[in-house]
């Protein structure tokens, strides 16, 4: 299995999905790890677990944003490409026998040696190029220009790489339909591995009682697309609520390091709460009565989302918050699709309690059906072995 970091700790979406994906396929398989490490192996690393880490310099962002801009090579592929780890995993190769590549994301690929008669699954996280055509439409000025040359790059890249794969996998039905369009042929296997949750660690039993009643939201402040969503729903939505509610509910922003200009924009007004990074978001969780998520780019199953359902919260958010979840709008969570039915729905929950408990136990039984690591991992390992002829460790 080959990623571009190491998982560990798993704070982000794409770490806790390589995170979950190798402990639940090891439970099937011999797996060993493979990643670029910058600094020492960190503690919080299963310990049942075959990790080897290749020591490598921290990525060059400003070199990879030049070759992008000059060399039209996509920004993610030239920030993690090591030789050194390269040559590594050519060695394994040589001495290992080894029936699957597994590679998280397509930049992982990056690694592989030229040549391998080894088959190569690709689990892609997201439709990379549906994800770049969102920045594009969510970004302006120079981040818009930028976003529309990476675009191109991904494009070109995605179908260079597409005879060396023999799967790929995908996180919704969507995805798959979509992956099929453009990857088959020459991909032969395209499978489907939603994103999950912990259903034990995310319950509805460590719920608090708060004051004012509060709306919250989950994920990396110093990610782009959290970034850009926030700061439309501060400017739009949050403007009609104030509005709409009185006495003003309170804004908790749970995510680590903030960035500077939601500090400059928020920072000062009193219904707004920034946590910073926490080490267990679940007690954060446990205060917020109405889940948002103001999702405005992105692609992919959301896997705050989700775990906002284990927890029993009534959700509202934009379509695509909700993309890949499949569920009923109005039963399971409230889709708003613009600034005012978005202020609507707050402003209707917050005044219904018995509509926002009815809400929040649906939507963690709909979780609960669908939605567990186990039951993902489980059906992916069998589907593995339908298409590599691969032997279970349950099944002998």
């Amino acid at each position: 299995m080959l990623a571009p970091a190491l998982p560990w700790p798993a704070n982000t979406g794409g770490a806790v999905r390589i995170a979950e994906i190798f402990k639940g396929l090891n439970r099937h398989f011999r797996v060993t790890f493979m990643a670029p490490s910058s600094g020492m192996t960190p503690p919080d690393v299963p310990s049942f677990a075959d990790i080897k880490a290749v020591r490598t310099p921290a990525p060059n962002r400003f070199r990879a944003l030049g070759e992008m801009a000059l060399r039209r090579y996509p920004y993610h592929a030239a920030l993690y490409r090591s030789a050194k780890v390269k040559r590594e995993v050519s060695k394994f190769l040589a001495y290992e026998q080894v029936h699957l590549i597994y590679c998280h994301f397509m930049y992982a690929s990056e690694f592989l040696p030229p040549h391998t008669q080894v088959p190569v699954c690709l689990d892609s996280h997201n439709v990379d190029r549906e994800y770049w055509v969102s920045k594009i439409d969510a970004s302006k000025g120079l981040k818009r220009w930028l976003a529309r040359i990476n675009a191109q790059c991904v494009l070109r890249y995605e179908e260079s790489l597409l005879h060396r794969m023999s799967a790929y996998i995908c996180v919704s039905a969507e995805d798959s339909i979509a992956s099929r369009q453009y990857a088959c042929p020459p991909v032969k296997h395209i499978l489907t591995a939603p994103n999950g949750v912990d259903l034990d660690h995310y319950n509805p039993s460590s719920f608090s009682a708060a004051e004012p009643l509060t709306l919250g939201f989950l994920g990396s402040l110093d990610v782009g697309m959290n970034v850009s969503s926030i700061r439309h729903f501060y400017m739009n939505t949050w403007q009609l609520v104030r509005k709409l509610l009185d006495p003003m509910p309170r804004l908790m922003l749970i995510g680590r390091n903030p960035a500077p200009s939601l500090i400059r924009l928020m920072g000062k007004d009193p219904s707004v709460h920034f946590t910073g990074t926490v080490d267990d978001v679940k007690p954060w969780l446990g205060q917020t009565d109405i889940f948002i998520a103001p999702l405005i780019e992105g692609a992919g199953t959301k896997l705050k989302t989700l775990e906002a359902m284990a927890m029993g919260l009534p959700i509202v958010g934009t379509p695509l918050a909700f993309q890949g979840l499949g569920g009923i709008n109005g039963r399971e969570y409230l889709v708003a699709k613009n600034d005012e039915e978005f202020a609507q729905s707050i402003a209707m929950l917050a005044k219904a309690p018995a509509q926002r408990l009815a809400l929040g136990h649906a939507a963690r039984a709909f979780v609960e059906q669908r939605f567990g690591w186990n039951i993902i991992t489980d059906r992916l390992a069998m589907d593995l072995s339908a298409c590599f002829q691969l032997q279970s460790r349950i099944d002998s």
